[in-house]
């Protein structure tokens, strides 16, 4: 939060300081037979666009047989839309994971998945892949419109090796992420 209160700030700072009239000339003593030239800068100052966010939780997971890799099912993300303006842009996309479990609903599986990537697409079909870390943020995606179903999928390997006999069935691994927390920070134009 203060991070954010300071990046505005700054933000703010500099725009101000960008936008004063100035303007540059020559004396006219100081120039003995040669044209004048004068440059003036306007500026205006801009009203800067009001941000907000929005977070959904969920679960998401992988299940895949021993040796393969592959995507996850697609998990849709609907974040409440009312209050949403409706030329609301995407500004930062942050993904928190959270705790990984490994073979939670069967823990007698030999497998072992690990995810390495995870996909987010935008309600507008534009998506980015991000590596598998504690905290991933992107700004891959902005621009695109918040309002619409958001969707989210994970990338992983079972390293487990089959060797072909029956206990191959026991080698098939799955990776859940039970709290999975997706924030999208949007911002709305300002009114003229």
């Amino acid at each position: 939060m203060k991070k954010r209160l300071f990046a505005g700030l700054l933000t703010a700072m500099m725009v101000a300081s960008m936008m004063v009239t100035s303007a540059f000339a020559i004396a006219p003593e100081a120039v003995t037979g040669q044209d004048l030239h004068t440059v003036t800068v306007e500026a205006q100052l801009v009203p800067l666009a009001s941000t907000s966010t929005m977070s959904k939780s969920l679960k998401i997971g992988l299940a895949l047989d021993a040796g393969a890799s592959g995507w996850s099912t697609v998990y849709e993300i609907r974040f409440s839309t009312v209050g949403i303006p409706s030329d609301a842009v995407v500004q930062n996309i942050k993904i928190v994971p959270g705790t990984a479990t490994a073979n939670e609903s069967a823990p007698k599986l030999q497998g072992l998945v690990v995810a390495s990537q995870m996909k987010i697409t935008a309600p507008n079909l534009k998506s980015t892949t991000m590596a598998i870390a504690k905290t991933m943020e992107t700004t891959a995606l902005n621009n695109a419109p918040v309002k619409g179903t958001w969707t989210l999928q994970m990338y992983g390997t079972n390293l487990t090796r089959p060797i072909g006999d029956w206990t191959d069935s026991i080698r098939f691994g799955s990776l859940h992420y039970n709290n999975c927390n997706v924030t999208v920070t949007y911002a709305s134009p300002a009114t003229k």
